[in-house]
């Protein structure tokens, strides 16, 4: 359930994240209709397994900030590639262009996203964990079960509508 209320969580700070950006840029924050950008989740999932791999290895505060940092860079980096890769294959759509920017790396990744990935990881490792795990080991099983129904069923409508898919299962949308 932990990595479950994580993901939520995350999904739900990320769009709120990108919202707040877009309010003072064109744009908007990920495909779902619902107050999620799952991207955020996964990213923050993934960054909260490598702390605990390096938790259990004992490693020292600092060098779990390096692997924040790192993890950030790469990871993220990637994750952000994929992402907007399988957006634009399978909805025809392109939510982010850094080819703009002076150090992009193609159209979904930049050092400079690249290193706020890993300013975001570090802060997120050294302020944020700690705080909101107090919080998210609360948070009641029927809560994380409500709402992954509610993401998935998000998740379902959106295929089916940008893939013009719903005439076929709900003619009346």
């Amino acid at each position: 359930m932990y990595y479950s209320n994580i993901f939520l969580l995350y999904s739900i700070i990320g769009y709120i994240f990108e919202s707040i950006i877009y309010l003072f840029n064109e744009g908007e924050s990920g495909i779902l209709y619902g107050p999620w950008t799952p991207v955020y989740g996964i990213g923050v999932v993934l960054l909260y397994l490598v702390f605990s791999f390096m938790k259990k290895k004992r490693c020292t505060t600092n060098q779990i900030l390096v692997g924040a940092f790192f993890t950030g860079f790469f990871a993220l980096s990637f994750l952000e590639w994929l992402g907007g890769h399988l957006l634009e294959y399978f909805f025809h759509v392109v939510f982010w262009n850094y080819e703009g920017l002076p150090f992009h790396v193609g159209k979904y990744i930049s050092l400079e996203t690249a290193f706020v990935w890993s300013i975001l990881s570090v802060v997120c490792i050294k302020f944020l964990k700690e705080p909101l795990d107090k919080w998210v080991k609360k948070i009641p099983k029927f809560v994380t079960f409500v709402l992954f129904f509610f993401f998935l069923i998000d998740c379902i409508f959106t295929v089916l509508y940008k893939m013009k898919l719903s005439v076929f299962f709900f003619p009346f949308f």
